[in-house]
């Protein structure tokens, strides 16, 4: 900071005393002679700058800040007081960073950033403050800024929806691909530009209206997903400024969304439902692809289509191309009236505060680590709640977050598409499944202490350990996690290992890997296929190969083991009888606890057929027991 006390300072006599007393190190003595001053004339700016001085050394940014504002009002251009008040800015946003108070950081990192746009630290906080859901595209503008300043060239690009400030490279990427973006995506990107619309443009390639007001209306009724990365050359000064005008802009259809969704919320509250004896009830099944088990509410929809007597509606994204606000379900749900809502792990009563009407019957199915579950957050439950779980582990998280009355629901499968076709089979072990990086991502606040956990869980399981009860407690105590997060920890713990331990067995067994999260894994990525659509191509391959992997750390009762066994392939199961629910279909499933039973399992199979593991398992019977529960509720309040 510019330690010049009396560059600003006209001759004055009085003030040339209290700046000499600064300049001599004298800071107690000169903040009082300043203080004197300041009842004469509050206003200086010459007086103030001196002030703020002293305010640096004591390490008073905050002050520092308040004082060359003031400054700053008779001064708006002065180069001194700019440069002061950024680095002000920086020394405070960094503390609040520290402190976690994010908005704070935030905004004073950005004024920091404004004034000096080749600051590279501030960039570097901005990236990790804005890497969020709904301001990642800021948290990449800031990555491109800190690239360009720092002079780093990324090797790599991740595959994201984009817009172009550039017209012709938003085309030309749209026909060949973001050269920049290597390995294969698990999304089909969107290309946004603005500018002249381009003739017979293909349809990921998306133009945005140049005016704010009407690219906000444009974008807020979108279902497609919006841009979550901003390509602009920093050092061409008009593709900047249209890059930041469009961070503008999608913080602005943020807003509106989550001003709409407030708006309907009530709205959907005052939809009753009326209740006839003989009627079809309707059932709504809200999902969303940004959670990886929009498959299992797709399958319950068909469930309660096979069974008959209501009227269903599936509801969720179409492609990775999609994204929904909420506000897209609360006006279906608005139009359709439903009898019973199905809200799969709470998403959308937690997550959004879903309002219904007493009268809606909400079926909560909980099959997944939900942070709020992990937590013990008090959950909003009505009286009209149907609350299932997945296995006691749940149940114990449940009640913590205040539920009533919890039901024992497996996982289910489609038995009407998941079936054994009865042909010749490869010699081949496949896994379906995604890479876990979201339960890294979500403690990378915690990353070292995370990945000593992670180790430790990994040296047991390469040593054929059971990591039971008394470890994950053991793990937990001293640690910065509650245990539900250690139980966490242990579901991406055994599914690394055990996909590790199937490349490290390749040589003896054809190996394939399918799902989202592996492309960037250096061990798998000579196996990984990619993205595989759940249904009928899944049904292919379960059919065209031997064996197929299922390795929960506690539970036997996955949808991965009931369609595996369906199909007719043998199930490698990750051995955790001794603390999974009953049954265990022992002569069922081939058993692993170690790289090296798992190769053992290569050579055998099941003294018993894998088809009675998804005996009664099926959406339908579930769907059928749902119904039941209604109209018996029903019943007794007629």
């Amino acid at each position: 900071m510019a330690q010049e006390a009396n560059s600003l300072s006209p001759a004055s006599f009085t003030l040339a005393d209290a700046v000499e007393c600064f300049n001599q190190g004298d800071l107690q003595r000169a903040w009082s002679m300043f203080q004197e001053l300041a009842v004469r004339t509050p206003d200086s700016p010459e007086l103030l700058h001196a002030m703020s001085l002293v305010c640096a050394r004591r390490n008073e940014w905050e002050e520092v800040i308040r004082l060359v504002e003031r400054a700053l009002v008779n001064r708006p251009n002065h180069p001194m007081l700019l440069s002061n008040l950024c680095i002000a800015q920086f020394r405070v946003g960094f503390q609040c960073v520290q402190q976690n108070r994010k908005t704070e950081a935030s905004v004073l990192l950005q004024k920091v950033v404004r004034h000096d746009p080749a600051h590279v630290q501030a960039h570097r906080l901005l990236v990790d403050l804005f890497m969020t859901e709904t301001t990642l595209h800021r948290a990449n503008y800031h990555q491109r800024m800190l690239w360009h300043y720092s002079k780093h060239v990324p090797g790599s690009l991740p595959h994201l929806h984009t817009f172009f400030a550039s017209r012709e490279k938003a085309l030309h990427c749209a026909l060949h691909g973001n050269p920049l973006c290597k390995g294969r995506p698990t999304i089909d990107p969107l290309y946004y530009y603005t500018g002249d619309p381009i003739p017979n443009a293909p349809p990921s390639l998306i133009r945005v209206p140049p005016t704010h007001q009407a690219a906000v209306a444009f974008l807020l009724p979108h279902t497609l997903a919006l841009p979550a990365d901003i390509d602009f050359d920093p050092g061409i000064d008009a593709e900047r400024r249209l890059a930041e005008s469009m961070l503008d802009i999608l913080d602005a259809v943020n807003q509106a969304r989550q001003a709409e969704i407030h708006r309907l919320g009530p709205v959907c509250q005052t939809v009753r439902p009326v209740f006839h004896p003989g009627q079809l009830l309707r059932v709504y099944l809200p999902a969303t692809r940004k959670f990886g088990l929009w498959p299992q509410v797709k399958d319950l929809a068909q469930g309660f289509r096979s069974v008959g007597g209501c009227e269903v509606l599936y509801l969720a994204e179409q492609s990775g191309q999609e994204v929904w606000s909420f506000h897209h379900w609360q006006q279906v749900h608005i139009l359709f009236q439903p009898h019973i809502v199905i809200d799969l792990n709470g998403m959308f009563g937690y997550y959004h505060g879903l309002l219904l009407h007493p009268d809606v019957f909400r079926v909560a199915w909980f099959s997944d680590f939900m942070p709020y579950l992990v937590r013990g957050v008090p959950m909003p439950w009505r009286e009209r709640d149907l609350i299932y779980s997945l296995e006691p582990g749940f149940d114990a998280m449940l009640y913590r977050c205040g539920a009533p009355q919890v039901q024992r629901q497996v996982f289910c499968y489609d038995d009407a598409v998941f079936r054994d076709w009865q042909r010749p089979r490869k010699r081949k072990v496949v896994f379906i499944g995604s890479g876990y990086s979201y339960i890294f991502n979500r403690f990378k606040e915690r990353a070292d202490e995370c990945r000593k956990i992670l180790s430790v869980m990994s040296e047991m399981l390469d040593a054929g350990e059971r990591v039971t009860d008394a470890v994950l407690d053991r793990l937990t105590s001293g640690s910065v996690f509650i245990r539900g997060e250690v139980t966490l920890l242990l579901c991406r713990a055994v599914r690394i290992r055990s996909v590790h331990w199937l490349c490290e067995l390749s040589d003896e067994i054809e190996v394939e890997f399918y799902g989202p999260d592996w492309e960037l894994n250096d061990i798998i990525r000579p196996f990984y296929k990619g993205v595989i659509p759940h249904g009928p191509e899944v049904v292919e391959l379960y059919n065209d190969v031997q064996y197929v992997l299922v390795n929960h750390p506690f539970d036997l009762h996955s949808t991965r083991m009931f369609e595996t066994a369906a199909c007719g392939a043998i199930p490698i199961v990750y051995d955790c009888r001794h603390q999974a629910a009953t049954p265990h279909w022992d002569d069922h499933c081939l058993w692993y606890l170690s790289k090296e039973e798992m190769r053992a399992c290569f050579t055998k199979v099941p003294t018993a057929s894998p088809h009675a593991i998804c005996a009664g398992k099926t959406y339908a019977e579930f769907a059928r027991r749902i119904l039941a529960e209604v109209e018996s509720r029903l019943s007794s309040n007629r």
